[in-house]
């Protein structure tokens, strides 16, 4: 059984037909790149690795942007390491909260947000890669 789809693998998500259910669970067993979704890597891991190997960063929404990725310094590295290259960068939903990974000093910037001081926003916000 494999990890990512368990949620689907169920015959009524394809038609109740179970031929077409195989096939999918087939082609994810077989197929070369989805191998690595066996094993997920961390952030972290990713960054330590080499960037350039991957083709783009993709956040989706949900929780996590606001509550961790928005200030996550393996994220920020990401992130800058692919504005840098001109690699593209997708997100969906609250994903886009998760660029402020991007600043020098995200965890201060979040603390500035909650604080409602506008003045210490702007200043952690300074040079960021995505102001306009």
């Amino acid at each position: 059984m494999h990890t990512f789809i368990l949620k689907a693998n169920n015959v009524r998500f394809f038609g109740n037909d179970q031929a077409a259910l195989q096939r999918a669970l087939d082609f994810v067993a077989t197929y070369p790149n989805l191998q690595n979704l066996q094993h997920p890597i961390t952030l972290k891991e990713a960054v330590d690795g080499e960037l350039d190997q991957y083709a783009a960063i993709y956040v989706p929404g949900g929780h996590a942007p606001m509550n961790d990725l928005m200030q996550d310094p393996n994220l920020g590295e990401a992130l800058r390491y692919f504005h840098q290259q001109s690699k593209p960068t997708a997100l969906l939903c609250h994903g886009p909260i998760a660029l402020l990974a991007a600043l020098t000093d995200a965890p201060a910037y979040r603390q500035a947000l909650a604080d409602g001081d506008f003045d210490a926003q702007k200043e952690a916000s300074a040079g960021w890669q995505y102001a306009g």
